[in-house]
């Protein structure tokens, strides 16, 4: 019987689509960071995690996603942000609340008109509670004036989703900081 050799990347495919059944999926988390580096990994490597976010709450405490979205803001993969940025526009609305904190935390100004055109449309509040977090985090004042425009056209979302309320709030801070840091 010809016996032939396991390359890494066989490897890496198991570990990532569970072929090898007693590892953790902490421990999958840290080869998918350890590989969204690697172009020749990549597409193995955001798979897993995208499958893993769209079954994590964005609120619950777990240690994984932590180390996910760690791994992702620290990552110099130039395919990080486009891929953001794509998967943003999920039906999956888990994944894209995962993708707009973590644009947010990378400072993805592309997605700048994708979370303004969201912010507009999206009817899921906790999307839209994400965008706009977003865009408070990394918006030039002209940004921020545009966004609150877009709220105040949206005042009965905001009405029937009263959580929003504090993040307009957010708008109306960061937007008076800018003017003083900026004019003074």
């Amino acid at each position: 019987m010809l016996h032939f050799p396991l390359y890494v990347s066989d490897y890496f495919t198991k570990i990532f689509d569970t072929g090898f059944k007693n590892i953790t999926d902490d421990l999958r988390a840290e080869c998918c960071i350890l590989t969204l580096e690697n172009p020749m990994y990549f597409d193995l490597s955001i798979g897993w995690i995208v499958d893993y976010l769209k079954n994590t709450s964005p609120a619950a405490f777990d240690l994984t996603k932590y180390k996910i979205e760690i791994g992702i803001i620290q990552s110099r993969s130039e395919f990080v942000d486009a891929f953001l940025v794509e998967k943003l526009q999920s039906k999956n609305k888990t994944l894209a609340e995962h993708c707009a904190k973590l644009i947010k935390e990378r400072k993805t100004y592309s997605a700048m008109p994708l979370l303004l055109e969201l912010i507009s449309d999206e009817k899921n509040p906790y999307v839209v509670r994400s965008c706009i977090d977003a865009v408070v985090g990394m918006a030039s004042i002209g940004e921020l004036l545009k966004l609150k425009e877009i709220m105040n056209n949206r005042q009965s979302f905001v009405n029937e989703n009263p959580f929003i309320e504090k993040h307009l709030n957010d708008i109306e801070d960061r937007i008076a900081f800018l003017k003083q840091t900026t004019y003074s």
